[in-house]
C-alpha cells in the first residue's frame, strides 16, 4: 500500500494529518497553517534546511534541535550578532576599570563633597 492509500482509509487517517503546536488540532497534511488557529504547521530546521513539522523536537534529517531555548531566544534578541571579544576590547576593558577606580578614590578623598 502507498502512502496515498494509507491516507485515504478511515482508520489510518490520523497518521497522515498533522497536529498543530498550539491548538492540537488535526490538520491535512498539505496545509502550511492550521485552519483552527492559523499557526504555522511546519519549521524549518536552523543547520540542513529540511521542512519538519513543529511539534517535532529535532530535524528528522539531520538530528539537531529545530527550537531555540528560551536563553538562547533571549541572547539573540540581547546580542544579535555574536559577541566575541577583540583583541583592542581586553585592554580597552581593563583601561576602563582602572580609570572608574581612579575616579570613584579622587572623589572619596575630596573632603568638601560629603561635608555639607
Amino acid at each position: 500500500m502507498t502512502e496515498n492509500n494509507l491516507c485515504n482509509t478511515s482508520e489510518r487517517r490520523h497518521r497522515c494529518d498533522v497536529q498543530c503546536a498550539k491548538c492540537e488540532h488535526l490538520n491535512p497534511r498539505r496545509s502550511n497553517v492550521c485552519s483552527e488557529c492559523g499557526a504555522h504547521l511546519y519549521v524549518h530546521c536552523h543547520h540542513c534546511g529540511h521542512r519538519n513539522q513543529r511539534m517535532h523536537e529535532h530535524c528528522t534529517h539531520c538530528g539537531r534541535l529545530l527550537h531555540r531555548s528560551f536563553w538562547q531566544r533571549w541572547r539573540k534578541k540581547l546580542l544579535p550578532f555574536k559577541r566575541k571579544a577583540i583583541v583592542w576590547q581586553v585592554p580597552l576593558l581593563v583601561v576602563a576599570v582602572f580609570l572608574a577606580y581612579k575616579i570613584i578614590v579622587k572623589l572619596a578623598e575630596w573632603p568638601d563633597l560629603f561635608s555639607k
